[in-house]
């Protein structure tokens, strides 16, 4: 069975951050952004959520498949779109707008440094939104930033047979 790209894209952002000792939580899924489960969290509700699609429900698009010659071979690749959630908060300043700005803009760099690194060239931002509302964001500011991560839909493994080559004796001279 393989693994979903964007599962492991996740888990690689997820490792990133470990090893950086970036606060936030990273996590996948739809539900996972009105969550409010690491509100005990060290860092409060800092969090980078990766939702599936777009907000309309759009998954991407199929084209043609990549670096042919692989077993299992890639049948297509999937421009998969997803949606990343980035919530950061200045909890010391819950109320100094510079102090969010800066908390947001903070992890959603740390957030493009983890993509890259783990999605390389298969990583391609697009547009980013503001949350506005509501206007009292104490606790944090949100941005919604759409990412398309490429990767390829694989065929069943084939069998691979390599032929051994067979020595055959020469034929003795004969003398005489």
């Amino acid at each position: 069975m393989n693994t979903s790209g964007l599962i492991h894209l996740v888990r690689g952002v997820r490792q990133y951050f470990v090893e950086y000792d970036v606060d936030a939580i990273v996590t996948v899924g739809r539900k996972e952004r009105s969550k409010q489960t690491n509100q005990s969290h060290r860092s409060g509700a800092q969090r980078v959520v990766f939702i599936p699609g777009d907000l309309g429900g759009r998954g991407g698009r199929l084209t043609g498949a990549r670096s042919p010659g692989q077993n299992p071979r890639p049948l297509v690749t999937w421009e998969k779109l997803a949606l990343v959630s980035i919530w950061a908060v200045d909890g010391e300043h819950p109320h100094d707008e510079e102090k969010q700005l800066a908390a947001v803009e903070d992890l959603f760099e740390w957030t493009v440094r983890a993509v890259q690194n783990v999605a390389r060239a298969d990583a391609l931002w697009g547009s980013v939104t503001w949350t506005t509302s509501p206007v009292e964001l104490a606790f944090g500011w949100e941005l919604l930033v759409e990412l398309t991560h490429s990767g390829p839909l694989f065929d069943v493994a084939s069998e691979v047979v390599r032929p051994l080559p067979v020595i055959r004796p020469l034929p003795l001279k004969e003398t005489g």
